[in-house]
């Protein structure tokens, strides 16, 4: 078989010609979407498993027990809470803090596909795939404004590996902000279409996702005056009719401004300008304009909590630095615009952005956030997409691939560059006690991140070093009354430091902060426990002097006045504690147990004891020891004993099956009487020598320490500073 040699149809192609045939077949704007998509594949991949190991953080901070750990609704997936996430517009019931309920939606169907609360990773990976959405949707806004399908993946590269980026996954509370991203990226893009199309249609959907953007966080609020700066700088479209129609999206950011602003105040805490020294929000801006352009500049040696500088003057080097650097950066600004729009715009955009949490409205106890810069950044990554634009099309020729070789090597350098200490910062996170070390090796005199750890140590049982970080807390900043608070509560878990917690309580008490009304109660019950049975009453008083309708403060005063003899007045508050919140299991129970066991004839009432025992039967499932315990007492007062002793057994194996077996040797004594067709009598100061005796024997494990502190709400310092009715108290039989 002869073999045939195929003529060349002509001369070998150059190099140069085989560049120009591949610019030409990627020319088109179908082949260049099909590159980018392409790019956004590799590039959210790459992102994907530099996170990687943020699938497996443990630390939770600052809000994490508010938004997951201790929040009914989340907790408890359902179409009502659904309804409350909404319908809870002016005070949400369950976070302390302004109306989020997209992003508590979320959270809800995480805790719904995910199980317990304690298995944190579907949380980080929702959070996770999140950025990992929006490290694509940022490569798309910058394609449709630019063109440049390699040059915006490139980018868009850099901002999925930034390490200011961490918080926002690894915080799960921080949801709020990947989710509003979410939605404000494509509200943009879909702006970006209208702008060029003019189609009703790409308008609606702008409109809709921005909303949405706001129902997760109202950081996006300013999002039209973004609008207006891109029709200023890239989409050359500003006039009459581009704020025009922008109107509509004023509005709407206007209701939400409200929203926020009355939300935050009912449900939280928020500083206007008027709390504060107005001289300082100058020097605030101008420290923040410098420190966010620094950090994403030079990411090394990021926190989750920045103190606010102490003095705040120019006294302070970090503020005459801000200040100093924000009136260069004017200048700077102010030059450039005569040869091109794009850093002035791209700048703007940033502050614009990021002004709501600027510190002229405060609702946090820092002075600035890496969070707060996730969406904003966007602002910067357009001015550096333009300069990568006009480096690879400063001169067509033929070094212009060459050129954009260069730069796409310069983006992967820093690509690279970026994720050292991304993931540095990352593993971080790996627990709670870890992460706080960590920022204090950055700040070993920070305020909030002592208190805080403090706050973290008493949860773990370490009550020592809880009140070791507390002091060191209080040392530099005497004055605040929540850390004051929690050093008292974490005291109040060592027996042998009772004396010096009620030391503390009463210093709360003195400052009369919003504190006061908890530490009122928490004294109370210490005093109880003491056997100071009036200085208790006195403090229950107290406490329902500061809010007459706080109904753990009723109850155990209820509960204290028929220890002490005033058994009248006494049942009187427990059955007011049961009318002003039906579904408060120990009012329920101390009023059905002094009703079914009290020695006096006057006080006994078997019918109200049943009814009301059967009622926390109903609320408990018959889960609770306790329950049954009175509600056997209740039937054999009524002379119903084969009952009474058919619910003491129960109770008597519920009590063992939990391991408490003192408690279950009582009932066991109870039970004979009722097999002896006897009711069980009990001078209500046996309670009182129980708890005292109780007091006494805890020793100082772990396991008690929390046991005592958990009757106590721990406040951290970015709390609302709002003492929930729901706190659980110390007064229990």
């Amino acid at each position: 078989m002869q073999s045939r040699t195929i003529p060349r149809s002509g001369p070998a192609l150059t190099l140069s010609e085989v560049r120009g045939r591949l610019l030409e077949a990627f020319a088109g704007r179908a082949a260049q979407r099909q590159v980018l998509v392409y790019l956004l594949i590799v590039v959210c991949t790459a992102v994907f498993f530099a996170h990687l190991p943020a699938l497996s953080a443990r630390a939770q901070f600052l809000d994490d027990q508010d938004y997951v750990v201790k929040n009914p609704l989340v907790n408890h997936p359902s179409w009502e809470s659904i309804g409350r996430f909404f319908s809870e517009v002016w005070k949400p019931s369950t976070v302390r803090g302004y109306y989020q309920p997209l992003t508590m939606v979320s959270l809800m169907v995480d805790r719904f596909l995910g199980g317990p609360y304690e298995d944190m990773r579907v949380y980080h990976r929702t959070s996770l795939c999140l950025h990992v959405a929006n490290t694509a949707l940022v490569g798309a806004l910058l394609y449709v404004l630019f063109g440049r399908p390699l040059i915006a993946a490139g980018v868009a590269l850099l901002f999925g590996l930034h390490p200011m980026s961490v918080e926002s996954v690894c915080w799960i509370a921080e949801r709020k902000t990947v989710l509003a991203t979410f939605f404000a990226l494509w509200s943009l893009i879909y702006y970006v279409r209208f702008a060029r199309d003019d189609c009703r249609r790409y308008y609606v959907v702008c409109l809709t996702t921005y909303i949405l953007a706001l129902l997760s966080k109202p950081i996006t609020v300013p999002l039209p005056a973004m609008m207006l700066l891109m029709d200023y700088w890239l989409l050359n479209r500003l006039g009459r009719r581009g704020i025009v129609e922008k109107l509509p999206l004023f509005a709407v950011a206007c209701v939400f401004g409200v929203i926020t602003y009355l939300s935050q105040s009912n449900a939280g805490a928020v500083h206007l300008p008027g709390h504060y020294n107005p001289l300082h929000i100058p020097l605030i801006l101008a420290h923040n304009i410098v420190f966010y352009l620094y950090k994403f500049i030079w990411p090394v040696h990021l926190s989750a909590y920045y103190e606010f500088p102490s003095p705040m003057s120019l006294a302070h080097p970090m503020v005459l630095i801000g200040v100093i650097g924000t009136c260069l950066l004017i200048a700077g600004l102010a030059f450039s615009r005569r040869r091109t729009r794009a850093p002035l715009a791209g700048w703007l955009i940033f502050f614009v952005m990021i002004l709501p949490t600027m510190g002229i409205i405060s609702v946090t106890p820092t002075i600035a956030a890496n969070r707060y810069a996730y969406l904003p950044s966007v602002g910067f990554l357009m001015v550096l997409t333009a300069l990568f634009s006009w480096m690879t099309r400063v001169r067509v020729d033929a070094n212009q691939g060459r050129r954009t070789a260069m730069v796409m090597v310069f983006v992967l350098a820093l690509a690279g560059l970026e994720t050292i200490p991304m993931r540095h910062y990352l593993t971080q996170w790996r627990d709670s006690v870890g992460l706080h070390e960590y920022m204090l090796s950055i700040d070993p005199r920070s305020v909030g991140v002592h208190a805080n750890l403090g706050v973290e140590f008493t949860r773990q049982g370490n009550i020592r070093d809880a009140i070791s970080h507390y002091h060191i807390a209080l040392s530099e900043s005497p004055g605040r009354a929540h850390i004051r608070y929690n050093l008292a509560v974490a005291l109040q878990g060592l027996p042998d430091k009772a004396d010096e917690a009620i030391e503390q309580y009463q210093e709360v008490l003195k400052a009369n902060s919003m504190f006061s009304l908890q530490a009122a109660l928490n004294l109370g019950n210490l005093h109880l426990h003491k056997g100071q049975i009036h200085l208790a009453i006195e403090n229950y008083r107290k406490a329902l002097e500061i809010r007459p309708l706080f109904v753990a403060a009723r109850c155990n005063l209820g509960k204290a006045l028929v220890i002490a003899g005033e058994w009248a007045e006494g049942i009187e508050h427990l059955r007011e504690a049961v009318r002003l919140q039906p579904g408060f299991l120990l009012a329920k129970k101390e009023l059905a147990w002094f009703l079914a066991t009290h020695p006096s004839a006057e006080v006994r009432d078997a019918n109200e004891a049943i009814r009301l025992a059967e009622r926390a039967m109903a609320m408990t499932g018959g889960r609770d020891v306790g329950v049954l315990d009175t509600l056997a007492a209740a039937h054999a007062l009524e002379g119903r004993y084969k009952k009474a002793v058919e619910t003491a057994e129960k109770a008597r194996a519920l009590a063992v099956r939990v391991r408490n077996h003192e408690l279950a040797d009582q009932i066991q004594e109870r039970l004979r009487l009722y097999q002896f067709e006897c009711p069980y009598y009990e001078d209500p100061k046996v309670q009182l020598e129980r708890l005292m005796a109780k007091r006494q024997a805890e020793a100082c494990t772990p396991e008690m320490r929390r046991q005592a502190t958990d009757d106590c709400e721990l406040e951290t310092d970015n709390s609302a500073q709002e003492v929930l009715d729901e706190a659980q108290t110390t007064a229990t039989r």
